[in-house]
Order: structure tokens, then C-alpha cells, then sequence
């Protein structure tokens, strides 16, 4: 690189950029799901570590229901005596994470037996559909020392990785409340995005959450030396009961947490050392609700919080990153360059891990990640315009790529030749072989550019002989205007026509290509009418004589269309409504292409108005209208009725085979109610 700081600022703009699309994306959640998954794979990094001493677990599990001869919920009778069983072996605090909301005719055995014991905490939760608190039965919260929300914030892949900490009223959650009541700790309180529990500050993000910092998989994270079974506990009579446990002082002085951990209670939940559903995973990998409790104590005891690296410092780190990775690749040839990228990718992602195995610091790395690539491709672009820019090709021969009308115009108005254009009403086409680039691999380059020439010639001939103008080739696809650069009041008729005879020359041509062996192509067709601005765009150096505007991405994005619908030209509304006199046409759809707001409506082309509709097709046609009114209304059943005997007429009628399958997934997952009918496409 020469040129100094004149050509430093192109790279940088280049890794801005990279920066600035990178941290849209992440605005947007694109890296939410591929960052929490990066940062469970930190824990599994990391490895096991033990848990807290001072916890332990009594497991309402399959054993406690065998030993029983019960199956859950149990009476509350044996609760008070579990509870009795707990205080007299020493429990410091007992915390149920069971839910007592019903009333029972046990309640006053088990509410003597909380309010002897006073130091029983009890669950409550938020009834959402109701906007109030579902809370344990009166006689049982007023015996209890305290109550505690249990409810637990998913994120959006539905894993347990974050623990409240305070309800919006500044209620303390059972981990907080346990770990209150142990220590012997005045209520909690929320300051300068910290919880403080007496001594213990505890960071909390923007949704007032921990981060957890589990000590392992479930097995580890259960706490195996400190995990007991209900039944053992609640046998008070034979000598390996809890005679052996108050013996050995199993809950002297601790933190006792009582919960569910058989499967059929549904309390389990995936957390980051959750390795899926897979034959050789299975489901044991699930963490009890209790034991997410545990690890969330386990937390706030030993004070070992996890901590994220704010977004505003993860901003700048990019940028510098970016920075100085686009000076460098400017420097190197495109492999090298790549092996740079890849290799600063990965030492930035070891200490990542290593930061949170250490120091247990987050910091994102899939959006820096993906910011390098980004400033890596930008760079690269950069430097092939670059390049391209300052090759200097012969004079004479942009006389063979700029189509003759545009010669004689530019002839009669030199002006023109001045960078910038005029806003136009103008009608654009597009077209592109279907599966053209597999058909090209099986051929020689010398074979594929012969049968390229066969085929743009004679599309080439109709797209002259209506007016049209070639914009542009890129391979076998072909880009053309209608009204320009000489004003065509009937553009919008000539493009449609044009595109008609194109596929009717095509038709010819497949028959005689299918009697000499050769590929037989078909084309995708889109059309697109509007305003536009048409003229000389580019560089003073450098320019090209082309159109730009919605209307045009809309044809680009129609002809693509072709494949979600099964046809072969599309057409744009403004195109049907100024050519809608001279051709016959199907509405098809609404579509919302990728990148803009408002939906396009498409029209399926399918002829010329002089030479009517086929008799066949009449009632295939009325047929898919009325199932496409019925299916704008959610009427998915009767839609389906009518799209079937479209189909019944016209086996490969494509439009109404896929109505006929988005009706059959909408029965099964509708859109929301506000859905307007609007279709989302989802490629370019």
C-alpha cells in the first residue's frame, strides 16, 4: 500500500463498515443463539468444578416414591415431619422448592410443624395469566419464616442460564432468601446495577439477572455427597434413616433445599452443560429445578460471578480489531490475508475462553468473529475495484458492450455522458436460466460459452426488436430496460411481449437442442414497472450506463420468485395495471422480498390478450382464484378444496401446488392474527 493516509481512510471506511453492519446485526438478535451456544461451550471448557458444602439437597425422586409406596404429591403430613426430621438434625434453613398453593386437611399438622421449626421458607410464583401471586395456602404462609419466588427467566433458547434475584417489589427469590437467612443478613437492596445481600454485591444485567455459574452437568451439578432422598430423611425409625445423617452431621448448620427430581414432575430445564436429546446424550443431562436453585446459592456464597463485557467496550474492541486486521490484509495476498483472519479468529476466541475460565469474564466472540470476516471480505472487494479501476482497457472496444441506441443518444446529447441520470417511468427485465449453473459444470468452457451464444442471441434479437435496450450479461442472466434511453409510452406492453416471445423462442429452441443432445434450458422471467432514475452511474473514471430504484430490485426479486411459485414470468403490480389491457394474467401473491417493507403484489404472465385464455385453463384459473380468496381469509381447509381441483385440471399447475402447501402447514402453525397475507421471501 502507498499513498500514506489517503490509503488508510478507504480502509478504514472498510472495517467501519464491517463494524457498523456487524453491530446492526447484533442489535437485531442475529447472535444471540450462536453466542449463548459459544458460551455454554465455555462451561464444558472449563470443566467441573465442586459444589458448595454448605447445600444440600433432600430429592423428592423415584426411590423416595418406591420406598413410599406413593406417588407425588404427598401428604403434608409427611412434610411436617420431614421438616421436624431436618431441624432436629441441625438445618440451619429449609427451602421448598414445592409448590403447597392448595388447600388440604393436613395443612395444620404441616403449618405446627413450619412454625416450630422458623426457619422454613416457602414457594411462591407469579400466576401471569392472572397478574397476581399464586401463594402457598394462608394457614401454611403465615407459619412459614418467609416466602420466595422460584420462577426462573429463559432465554430465547429456552435454557436456564440467568437467576432473578428481586421481583419488581423488591421481593428477594428463594436462592436470596436462603442464602439471607443462613448468613444472618438484613433484607437485600438493588443499587447502581448491583444487588447487595449484606456484604455480598452481586452484579445483575439490564434485565436485573445473575448470570449462574454452575458448578456442572446435572449428576455434578446435584450435588452427589450432599443430595439424599426424601424417604431417607423422612424415615426416622430404622438406623441408615436420618438417625445415620443427624449422626453424621449431613445437615447440621446448612442450607437444605427439598424439590422434585423425578422426570414425570417436569422440572427439569437445560442449562449450559446440557448436551441435547441424542441417543447416546439422552435427557439426564436436565437439571432439577432444585438443583438450578443449589447452583444459584452455590453462586452468591462463594461470590465467584460471572461477568459480560459491556456492548459499548465490545463496540470499540471491534473497531480496533477491524482496524488494524484491514490495514493488515491490505498488505498481504488474498490466501494470506484469509490464513490471518482465520488465525486472529481463533486466538481471539482461546482467550475468550480463557478470560472466562480465569476471570470469568464473557466476552462476545461470535459478533467479533464475524466482524473480521466481514472486514476481510470488504478489503478484498476493495482492493479488486481498486485494481480494476487502474487496468485501462482499449478505446474502441466499449463500442462492443454499449448497445447502439445508447451510442446515438449519447452522439446527440453529450451531456449525458456526465455522472448522474434522470427519474423515469420505465419497465426493467430480468431473466436467468433455471439450474444453470449445474447444467454448466457437466459441460467444457468451450461448450458452455457456444451454447451461452446460442441462447443469448435470438433473446438478445426480441429484447431489440421491442425497444428494450440490454443493460447487462452476467453469465446466462440477462438485465434490460424498455423506455430508455428513448421514452416508450407502452414500455410496460413491450417488456411483457418481449418476455412472451422469449420463452416461445426458448420452446423452439429446446426442441432442437433436445435432437442434437444437448441441454434443454428453461427461463425465469421478472418484470418490474415504476419510476427509476436511468443514466450514467459510477466514478468519473468509470461509469456504466444502467437504472436503479425499488422497481428494479422488485424485477430482480420477481424473476428469483419463479422458483417459490412453480413459473416462469412474474410480473409486478404496476407492470399488470399498465399493460393490463394488452395481456391475460393471474394475481398470484403478496410478497415481502428480503430488505424492504412494503409487499409487492405479483402477477403470474400468462399471455396475450388478442389470443385469449386456453379453454383448459379457464376453470383451473377460477378454481385458484377462489381458493386464493379463501386462503387470504384463513379458510386453509376450503382453500385447500379448491387448489386441489385446480390441480385435479392441471397436475403442474405450480401456484396452486404451493397454496396447496402452505395451506397444509398453516393448519398445523398459522401465522399470528394480525397476519395480513403478505408472504415472506425469504432469498434474494
Amino acid at each position: 500500500m502507498k499513498g500514506g493516509s489517503k490509503s488508510l481512510a478507504p480502509l478504514i471506511l472498510t472495517s467501519s463498515g464491517a463494524v457498523g453492519f456487524t453491530a446492526m446485526l447484533a442489535l437485531l438478535g442475529a447472535f444471540d443463539r450462536p453466542e449463548l451456544a459459544s458460551y455454554d461451550f465455555r462451561f464444558r471448557w472449563r470443566g467441573e468444578e465442586p459444589p458448595d458444602t454448605n447445600v444440600v439437597i433432600v430429592a423428592v425422586d423415584d426411590q423416595s416414591q418406591q420406598e413410599l409406596g406413593l406417588n407425588w404429591p404427598f401428604p403434608r403430613s409427611f412434610h411436617a415431619k420431614l421438616v421436624r426430621n431436618l431441624k432436629k438434625a441441625g438445618a440451619k434453613v429449609i427451602a421448598f422448592d414445592i409448590e403447597f398453593f392448595a388447600e388440604t386437611p393436613e395443612d395444620s399438622e404441616f403449618a405446627e410443624a413450619l412454625a416450630e421449626a422458623g426457619n422454613v421458607i416457602l414457594a411462591r410464583k407469579m400466576a401471569y395469566r392472572r397478574n397476581q401471586w399464586a401463594l402457598p395456602a394462608p394457614v401454611l404462609r403465615r407459619s412459614a419464616r418467609s416466602l420466595a419466588n422460584i420462577d426462573m427467566p429463559y432465554d430465547t433458547d429456552g435454557f436456564i442460564r440467568r437467576a432473578y434475584l428481586l421481583d419488581p417489589e423488591g421481593n428477594p427469590f428463594l436462592a436470596v432468601e436462603a442464602v439471607r437467612l443462613f448468613l444472618d443478613l438484613p433484607p437485600p437492596r438493588l443499587e447502581d446495577h448491583h444487588i447487595f445481600i449484606g456484604p455480598i454485591e452481586v452484579p445483575i444485567d439490564r434485565r436485573g439477572t445473575m448470570l449462574i455459574n454452575f458448578s456442572g452437568p446435572s449428576g455434578i451439578g446435584r450435588f452427589p455427597r450432599y443430595s439424599y432422598s426424601y424417604s431417607q430423611v423422612l424415615d426416622d425409625e430404622t438406623p441408615w434413616g436420618i438417625k445415620l445423617l443427624e449422626k453424621k452431621g449431613v445437615f447440621r448448620n446448612r442450607i437444605v433445599l427439598v424439590g422434585a427430581t423425578y422426570e414425570e414432575a417436569h422440572d427439569s430445564y437445560p442449562t449450559p452443560f446440557y448436551l441435547g436429546t441424542g441417543l447416546l446424550v439422552g435427557r439426564k443431562s436436565l437439571m432439577p429445578g432444585v438443583e438450578v436453585h443449589a447452583n444459584i446459592i452455590r453462586t452468591l456464597l462463594r461470590g465467584n460471578f460471572i461477568v459480560r463485557v459491556g456492548r459499548w467496550t465490545l463496540f470499540l474492541l471491534l473497531l480496533v480489531a477491524c482496524t488494524g486486521m484491514a490495514v493488515l490484509v491490505a498488505h498481504m495476498k488474498p490466501l494470506a490475508g484469509l490464513g490471518a483472519v482465520v488465525g486472529a479468529s481463533l486466538f481471539y476466541s482461546w482467550l475468550a475462553l480463557e478470560l472466562f475460565v480465569r476471570f470469568r469474564i464473557w466476552v462476545d466472540i461470535v459478533a467479533p468473529v464475524t466482524g473480521l470476516g466481514f472486514t476481510y471480505v470488504g478489503v478484498v472487494v476493495y482492493r479488486f475495484l481498486r485494481e480494476q479501476k487502474e487496468k485501462r482497457m482499449i478505446k474502441g472496444a466499449f463500442s462492443h458492450y454499449v448497445p447502439k441506441k445508447v451510442v446515438d443518444e449519447l452522439l446527440r446529447n453529450p451531456q449525458l455522458l456526465k455522472l448522474g441520470g434522470e427519474e423515469r417511468e420505465l419497465s426493467v427485465l430480468f431473466s436467468d436460466i433455471k439450474g444453470f449453473t449445474s447444467i454448466s459444470e457437466l459441460m467444457s468452457p468451450s461448450e458452455v460459452r457456444a451454447l451461452l451464444d446460442e441462447y443469448l442471441t435470438p433473446m438478445t434479437e426480441v429484447i431489440l426488436a421491442y425497444g428494450g435496450i440490454i443493460d447487462k450479461y452476467e453469465g446466462d442472466a440477462i438485465m434490460a430496460e424498455f423506455g430508455a434511453p428513448l421514452p416508450l409510452p407502452d414500455h410496460a406492453v413491450r417488456a411483457c411481449f418481449a418476455a412472451l416471445d422469449m420463452q416461445e423462442k426458448l420452446a423452439g429452441l429446446r426442441k432442437r437442442w433436445a435432437e442434437e443432445g444437448k441441454p434443454e434450458l428453461y427461463m425465469r422471467i421478472g418484470i418490474g414497472t415504476g419510476r427509476m432514475v436511468l443514466g450514467n452511474m459510477g466514478s468519473k473514471e468509470i461509469f456504466d450506463y444502467t437504472v436503479v430504484g425499488d422497481s428494479v430490485n422488485a424485477a430482480s426479486r420477481l424473476e428469483g420468485a419463479n422458483k417459490e411459485y412453480g413459473t416462469w414470468i412474474l410480473i409486478s403490480e404496476a407492470t399488470y395495471l399498465a399493460a393490463k389491457e394488452h395481456i391475460v394474467a393471474r394475481e398470484l401473491d403478496l410478497i415481502r422480498v428480503k430488505g424492504k417493507r412494503e409487499p409487492v403484489k405479483a402477477y403470474e404472465l400468462l399471455g396475450r390478450r388478442e389470443d385469449g385464455i386456453p379453454e383448459d385453463l379457464v376453470p383451473v384459473l377460477e378454481h385458484f382464484h377462489e381458493g386464493l380468496r379463501l386462503y387470504r381469509e384463513r379458510r386453509w381447509k376450503e382453500a385447500m378444496e379448491r387448489f386441489k381441483e385446480a390441480l385435479k385440471l392441471r397436475p403442474d399447475d405450480g401456484p396452486s401446488l404451493t397454496f396447496l402447501e402452505r395451506c397444509e402447514r398453516f393448519l398445523t402453525n398459522p401465522p399470528p392474527e394480525e397476519w395480513d397475507g403478505v408472504y415472506e421471501l425469504e432469498t434474494k
